[in-house]
Formats: C-alpha cells, sequence, structure tokens
C-alpha cells in the first residue's frame, strides 16, 4: 500500500500573506463585552523563562501537567537569552496539543477570550534599537477601564491600557498563539490555518491527537472536503481503508465532494480490490478538474492499466 500513497492528494491549503504586518484596529470593536477567564493557572516569573512560563499555563489550563521548570531544557535558548516562537508551537504539539497561530488581528484576541481561550502573547516592551522581548498570557478585557487583563511576570492580574498592550503587542510583529486539547477548535479559526496545525500535528507523531483535530475540523467546516481528505489519508496510511472509505463517502454525502475525494476514493477502492468501481471514482475526479487534474489522469492511467493487468491474470 504504501507505493500507491503517493498517488493520494493531500490537501494542505497554502496561506496567502500569513507572515504580513498586522493591520491593527485603534482601540477595541464594539461593543466588546468585559471578559476574564479565571481558571487560568499562574507561574510567576522574574527570571529570562517567561517563555516557558507562559507556555505551561496554557498547556496546564488544557489539561497538561507540566511545569515552567519541566519546559525550560526544551524551550530556553542560552544565546539568545529566550525562546523562540517556533519552539513554543514545537513544544505544545509536543505535548500532544493543538497549537494554533492566530491572525494579526485585534479582534482575533477578543473572540479567543469570548470564547474561553487564553492566548499566549510576544511583546516587545523595549525600543527599536533595545527590544525587550516578552512572552504573556491573555486573560481578560474589561472596556470599561479600557485595559487588558494578563498573566505576565510576577503578576498574576497584569492590567494594562489598551493602547499600551497594542503598541507592544504590534512591535511583537502581533504574534499570538492558542493551545487547546485535540477536538476544539480556535473560535477564529480558519480552514487553512487550522488545517496547518493539525497537519504539524500530525507531523509530529502524535496521530491520535491529530484525529481528533481533524475530526473537528469535519464538524466544524463540514461542505469542505479537505479535513475529510486528510482524516481519510490519515486512516489510509494505517491501513484502515474500511474507516477511510466511509469517511470520503460521508464528504460525497455532504456536498463536500471535489477531484481530490474522487481520485483518493479511487485508490482505496482499488487497494480493496473493487476495480469497477474504483475506476468510476478516477473518472470523476478528472470531471471534476481542478488544479490536480493532470494528477487525477495519472491515478485513472495507473488504475486502467493494473485493473487490465488483473483481468489478464484472472
Amino acid at each position: 500500500m504504501a507505493w500507491r500513497a503517493a498517488g493520494l492528494v493531500i490537501c494542505l491549503l497554502v496561506l496567502a500573506g500569513c507572515a504580513s504586518t498586522s493591520t491593527l484596529r485603534e482601540g477595541l470593536p464594539e461593543p466588546p463585552p468585559a471578559v476574564e477567564i479565571a481558571d487560568v493557572p499562574f507561574h510567576p516569573d522574574e527570571t529570562l523563562y517567561c517563555g516557558p512560563a507562559s507556555l505551561a499555563t496554557v498547556l496546564e489550563w488544557s489539561g497538561v501537567e507540566t511545569t515552567p521548570e519541566a519546559l525550560i531544557p526544551a524551550l530556553h535558548v542560552p544565546e539568545r537569552g529566550g525562546t523562540l516562537q517556533s519552539e513554543l508551537v514545537a513544544q505544545a504539539r509536543h505535548q500532544g496539543r493543538l497549537a494554533y497561530v492566530l491572525r494579526p488581528r485585534t479582534e482575533a484576541l477578543i473572540t479567543e477570550l469570548e470564547a474561553g481561550h487564553p492566548v499566549v502573547v510576544l511583546q516587545n516592551l523595549g525600543l527599536g534599537i533595545a527590544p525587550r522581548w516578552h512572552y504573556a498570557v491573555l486573560v481578560g478585557l474589561d472596556p470599561a477601564a479600557d485595559e487588558f487583563i494578563l498573566r505576565s511576570g510576577p503578576h498574576e492580574r497584569h492590567r494594562t491600557p489598551v493602547n499600551t498592550f497594542l503598541r507592544t503587542w504590534a512591535r511583537g510583529e502581533s504574534w499570538a498563539l492558542v493551545v487547546l486539547e485535540p477536538g476544539q477548535v480556535p473560535a477564529s479559526a480558519d480552514p487553512g490555518r487550522y488545517m496547518e496545525a493539525a497537519h504539524a500535528l500530525e507531523a509530529t507523531g502524535q496521530q491520535a491527537a491529530a484525529k481528533r483535530a481533524w475530526q473537528a475540523g469535519i464538524s466544524r467546516w463540514p461542505q469542505s472536503p479537505h479535513m475529510a481528505v486528510a482524516l481519510a489519508n490519515l486512516h489510509f496510511a494505517q491501513g484502515d481503508l474500511e474507516q477511510a472509505e466511509r469517511l470520503l463517502r460521508q464528504a460525497l454525502e455532504r456536498n463536500a465532494g471535489s477531484g481530490a475525494v474522487y481520485n483518493n476514493l479511487a485508490w482505496i477502492l482499488a487497494e480493496q480490490g473493487q476495480w469497477s468501481s474504483a475506476l468510476q471514482m478516477a473518472e470523476q475526479a478528472v470531471a471534476e478538474g481542478g488544479p490536480h487534474r493532470n494528477q487525477f489522469r495519472q491515478t485513472l492511467e495507473t488504475l486502467r492499466e493494473q485493473a487490465g493487468d488483473r483481468a489478464a491474470n484472472d
């Protein structure tokens, strides 16, 4: 089966402009509600380990038992005097959590807070010529006082004016991260970013967690074929052909079909010896067309050849 995996279409959406400079509103969207997530743990920190402290905070909130001290060896980069964003994300996935980098928008922060999700944020508390990088965890918003509330350094409820926070956050390139138990979807998620996060979780070897993430994506975006294709591919790779077939047929029933669904279903049916149905699906994939049409044609030609060989040998 491994040699046939090359014929499967991997549906990972291309993210346009994810690294571009953020466009932040002046102040807050109106009318934002007051919110504070009270059950977020607090790990005070007065050292260079704000990265481990912040990640430990959201990991513990999500149900992972850990401490900043346990995370320091994996996160702290001595020559940089701190923690890289990529290492925070990688360690969250290593712990079996969905790590989702938010769109660089104030609205995304507020949407996650309203959903009860704390947000790790990167701030630059210094100036351009002397940056002072700092991770904190955003846990609340008080519109009446025009303040955000953070777990920050030694402060469990650090209140900072909205405009001050937005300036320091913008100097940190408006980077923000939510860390969730797989099966939960970020409230502000878009399908492309979510697929990147789920694919990355799967790539770490967290396959059970990835399955839960893909299934949650299917529930959130039932009309999109991409989540179903990704989850079916994972089952296919594990040899569970019946479940892979079931997922793709369910996508067709939801009118979430695409060339990729038909193409991958053709391979799965061929693997089970259902050659007539496999060829029908491969033909439908070609008819659907799209950016992978040449690959679909190759699938059809290959399956026709294999079906002919088997017929000749029977």
